[in-house]
Order: C-alpha cells, then sequence, then structure tokens
C-alpha cells in the first residue's frame, strides 16, 4: 500500500466525519430542534384560535405569509428570527415583526434555548479544535491509523470521499495516445 501524506484538506474531511458522528453534534441538533419547536409556539401564543382561524381564512393577498417572525424580545436589543419551519399566515399591517415583554412565558423559554444552544455550539467548536489539534499531530494515514486506530471508519470514509480506497488513488483514465498528444510526445518509432 502506498505512504498517503495526511493533507489539509483529508485531515479537515476526517475531522468532519469524526465531529458529525459525536455526541456533542447530536446535542446541537436536539437543541436546534426544540428550539424550532418552541418557534412553532410562538405563533399559537401570538394568536388566539379564532384570529389564526380569520387568518387562515382570508385571501392570500389580505395576510402575508411568512415562514418566520421577527421578535423583538424585551431581554434583547436587537431583532432575532423566529423561524417557525412553515410558512404561517401573519397579519398583514403588522408584518412579520413582534415585540414580546421579557416576562411572557415564550420568552422566558427562548432564552433557555438559545443559552443551552450557544453552550452547547461552545462544546462543539471546542471538539472541532480538540480532534484538529490530535490530527495535525500525524503526517500520514498509516501514521494515523497506528497512533489512533478507532477512527478507523472515519479514515475509510474520508479517504472514500477524497477518491482514494484501500491507498489507492483513482485517476481519470484517458487513452495513453491522447495523453501523449497533450504532452506532446513523438510516437513510438518516430524522430523530433
Amino acid at each position: 500500500m502506498a505512504t498517503i501524506k495526511l493533507s489539509e484538506r483529508l485531515r479537515g474531511m476526517i475531522q468532519k466525519h469524526i465531529v458529525n458522528d459525536s455526541a456533542q453534534k447530536a446535542a446541537v441538533s436536539a437543541v436546534r430542534e426544540a428550539r424550532q419547536e418552541h418557534n412553532k409556539t410562538f405563533y399559537e401564543a401570538w394568536y388566539t384560535k379564532e384570529e389564526r382561524e380569520l387568518l387562515a381564512f382570508l385571501p392570500r393577498n389580505w395576510v402575508k405569509n411568512n415562514q418566520y417572525a421577527e421578535i423583538f424580545l424585551e431581554n434583547d436589543h436587537d431583532w432575532d428570527k423566529c423561524d417557525f419551519g412553515e410558512e404561517k399566515p401573519l397579519d398583514y399591517n403588522g408584518g412579520n415583526r413582534f415585540s414580546v415583554p421579557k416576562d411572557h412565558p415564550f420568552s422566558i423559554r427562548y432564552y433557555q434555548l438559545k443559552r443551552k444552544l450557544e453552550e452547547a455550539e461552545t462544546e462543539l467548536g471546542v471538539l472541532e479544535l480538540k480532534v484538529k489539534g490530535v490530527l495535525s499531530n500525524f503526517t500520514t494515514v498509516a501514521a494515523l491509523q497506528k497512533g489512533w486506530s478507532e477512527i478507523e471508519p472515519y479514515i475509510q470514509a474520508a479517504l472514500t470521499a477524497n477518491g482514494m480506497d484501500g491507498g489507492k488513488v483513482y485517476l481519470p483514465a484517458i487513452p495513453v495516445a491522447e495523453l501523449n498528444d497533450i504532452l506532446k510526445l513523438p510516437k513510438q518509432g518516430e524522430q523530433q
């Protein structure tokens, strides 16, 4: 098997495979999903059932359909995007901007999830740096396989995705004659 140099690209691909399969990545995804589900509750919290039914009944040009609302929470000093995950009819006059009091149950839960997501993303960032640091200690795939054998499946996935398999590099095949023409090599038996 040929020695494969551990290039930055290959290191990055291995790192991506490791991190994407990590518990930290799963935690970030879980918090994002929880936040998405909570964002959907904003619509129900803001409009009464009767208002929602009326908005759904009105012609499309009378209401504004949006997949998100821009909310101004009193704890922040900026507008935040509240994604519903699907289009909802919003009051045409009010558009999709809402000011929400900081003691509103939606705001309280929103900030809990926002902090939890920031913490999970920070942990994921730290993991990425740690993995990158360990991978930078190796210069070849063979040395990495010997020094950190537990990540063999990630190495193989990165090699396959990078067009390598089992140490063999697959190059696009072209006929020898065409390659000779590209290189302007004389045909066998011809003099220059």
